[in-house]
């Protein structure tokens, strides 16, 4: 005999569908802008003429951000995550009503110049100076960095080696702390699966 759903249970996973269609929708579309602005050719000294003009307000001359602003460091991160993030903001899949400014304007809407500006940015040397915690807690929170987090951000955080994954080094603390504090409470559509499930069992 063949099973049929109920109805109710066809309508619920109608709705699903429909609930789910608009975020697959943008996963590709910003799958493809980052492919074709991974193809494109980088250049740093245009990417650095962009960034002085758009990105220096608030992530300073160097890219090393601003703690008491909760501002990230980003000198020196990973090209292809630079790239993801541009696309992700220019299709509002993250959050931050400035970065959606700055990936509308004239000079920053386009895959070319995400990767002129990341390659610019990656080659910055990494910020020497960061702020720290208290120190409290230090050893379980390396303890669970190398049982939850190394396995994709490498066990010295540097970020895997295809750039897809952020190295976490030499990162403001603030920033850390906010970053994991809204993500557990109200998840990224684009957060990783991995990423999510580790903060649910926080």
């Amino acid at each position: 005999m063949k099973f049929v759903l109920p109805h109710s249970t066809r309508l619920l996973f109608a709705a699903f569908a429909l609930l789910l269609q608009p975020l697959a929708q943008a996963t590709e579309e910003s799958d493809q802008l980052i492919r074709t602005a991974l193809m494109l050719d980088s250049h740093p000294k245009q990417g650095a003429i962009i960034f002085k003009a758009n990105c220096t307000g608030c992530h300073r001359q160097q890219g090393d951000g601003n703690a008491s602003r909760r501002i990230p460091a980003i000198a020196g991160q990973r090209q292809a995550y630079l790239v993801k993030q541009f696309a992700d903001f220019s299709l509002r899949d993250r959050d931050s009503q400035a970065m959606h400014l700055v990936v509308i304007s004239k000079s920053m809407n386009d895959p070319q110049s995400w990767i002129d500006v990341a390659s610019f940015i990656n080659q910055l040397p990494p910020a020497s100076t960061v702020q720290h915690g208290t120190g409290s807690n230090i050893l379980l929170g390396e303890a669970i960095f190398r049982e939850q987090c190394s396995s994709c951000h490498e066990e010295d955080a540097r970020g895997d080696d295809d750039g897809f994954i952020p190295s976490l080094r030499n990162q403001h603390y603030s920033y850390f702390w906010q970053v994991l504090r809204k993500t557990k409470c109200k998840p990224r559509r684009i957060t990783c699966h991995a990423f999510a499930v580790v903060l649910k069992t926080a």
